[in-house]
């Protein structure tokens, strides 16, 4: 056996993990599998592998940070109108999240995950030869069949939801309905407010989905 060592992003190396625990596999196993049967279909077609990697998710999950979204921003304008003090609490709330996603390392854009693949001399010798055809190297090889074939994989377009993060949604639109009864009658410009948080909500999820149209907030 050769063992290699393979840095993936944070979003293909979730895949990997995710269909190994699927398949009740280990993630060298997965690897190894995914590159036995690109074998099995002959020599790599260099075009097959200039891929714009782009993962797009169930509708539900934009919803979902919609809502999360437009419930922070409706509690911070609520806070900025009611409170004395609102913008050093607001200040303060912001620079604790800050510190817990660097105790948590989620505030790493560029964050990656390394893997140990285990593979046979006879699948390293192939991918030996077509990285030389190829003009690349093995690493780079590996990470460009392992996102092919997510592409290939029906459940990265559309993922679905289990019983928990069903709740979780359900209860997130409790919250920003009842924060928004709270907002409209508590405070003298309510509805201002919160049209400004589904502005700033609108905006924000074109940023992070430029690629989709969203329903409106107002609707729900």
């Amino acid at each position: 056996m050769k063992t290699i060592s393979i840095r993936f992003d944070d979003c293909l190396a979730n895949w990997i993990v995710g269909s190994a625990q699927k398949n009740r596999i280990t993630i060298s196993q997965l690897i190894r599998d995914i590159l036995y049967e690109t074998m099995q279909h002959g020599p790599i077609v260099i075009s097959h592998l200039r891929i714009n990697k782009k993962f797009t998710f169930n509708p539900n999950y934009r919803n979902e940070i919609g809502h999360i979204i437009f419930t922070a921003k409706l509690l911070e304008g609520f806070i900025l109108a009611t409170e004395e003090h609102g913008l050093e609490i607001r200040t303060a709330a912001f620079q604790a999240a800050e510190n817990l996603l660097e105790q948590l390392n989620l505030n790493n854009k560029n964050k990656e995950q390394q893997f140990c693949v285990n593979l046979e001399p006879e699948l390293y010798c192939w991918l030996s030869q077509e990285a030389v055809r190829l003009q690349l190297r093995i690493i780079p090889l590996i990470r460009k069949i392992i996102e092919e074939m997510t592409l290939k994989e029906p459940d990265v377009n559309h993922q679905h939801l289990d019983s928990k993060q069903k709740v979780g949604i359900e209860y997130q639109l409790m919250t920003y309905k009842l924060l928004e009864a709270l907002v409209n009658k508590t405070v003298e410009d309510g509805e201002q407010i919160i049209e400004e948080a589904r502005s700033k909500t609108k905006n924000m999820l074109l940023k992070l989905f430029p690629e989709k149209q969203f329903y409106s907030l107002a609707a729900t």
